[in-house]
């Protein structure tokens, strides 16, 4: 299957990398002869980087969770260890990323309170350039003047350039203030810190599979948070129901 279709009829190797990226937590945990057939798969076969990218964000993510300066240099270290392999095999990666994050940048900069959704394809062709005036190169990895992009690979800079301000703020009230609780939810909790990895190279909330998986993950987390307010709650209650009885 992997020779036949590389992509699983996918247009870009990167979207099924990225779903099976979201995948891998429940597939080592579930069905570990499975995951770890896909592991193989995205080291040894397959063409995307964007393992390489979740891996180094992975370490990083759990040093900067452990208290002590020296795991989170460790961590560090390896993080970036792990993106400059991926870059040195291919640093058209980050070139071709940086002449799109840098137009999507400059359109917050013309418009800090959004663009409004749908904006991003309607103004970015009138910045395409804007790679080669800021770093001064007369070449552009990806841009041609006019050239329309479907998305900036980097959903937290379209965010910024499309929501604004006010949107950003709103979200980050969202994820403060909304966030669940990840006891016995490990998997779902892994699912999303690979999706805001990939998040930041790609754009995962853009393509069918892997939103609905991240939205999926996040319908769990919220389900078990509302179940175990209402089993709080039963358990009060009977609690009590039986002191009313003695």
């Amino acid at each position: 299957l992997v020779l036949v279709v590389p992509a699983a009829g996918y247009g870009n190797e990167n979207y099924l990398t990225e779903a099976l990226l979201l995948m891998l937590p429940f597939l080592l945990w579930n069905v570990p002869l499975v995951g770890l057939a896909v592991v193989v798969y995205l080291i040894g076969f397959n063409g995307s980087k964007l393992e390489y990218f979740v891996a180094g964000g992975l370490v990083a993510m759990g040093a900067f969770l452990v208290l002590g300066w020296r795991a989170r240099l460790a961590g560090a270290v390896v993080a970036v260890s792990v993106v400059g392999i991926a870059l040195w095999q291919d640093n058209y990666t980050l070139w071709a990323r940086l002449d799109l994050w840098l137009p999507t940048f400059e359109m917050w900069l013309h418009a800090p309170w959004g663009v409004g959704l749908g904006g991003f394809e309607h103004n970015y062709h009138s910045l395409a350039d804007a790679d080669q005036r800021w770093l001064g190169k007369p070449w552009s990895t990806v841009n041609e003047i006019g050239l329309l992009a479907g998305a900036a690979h980097n959903e937290y800079l379209e965010a910024l350039a499309v929501l604004g301000v006010p949107g950003i703020a709103l979200i980050l009230l969202g994820a403060i203030y909304g966030q669940p609780s990840a006891r016995g939810r490990e998997r779902e909790v892994c699912t999303l810190a690979i999706a805001a990895i990939l998040a930041t190279v790609g754009f995962p909330l853009q393509n069918p599979v892997s939103a609905f998986l991240i939205a999926w993950c996040l319908g769990r987390l919220y389900a078990h948070e509302h179940g175990a307010l209402v089993s709080d709650h039963r358990r009060r209650r009977l609690r009590l129901v039986g002191a009313g009885n003695q």
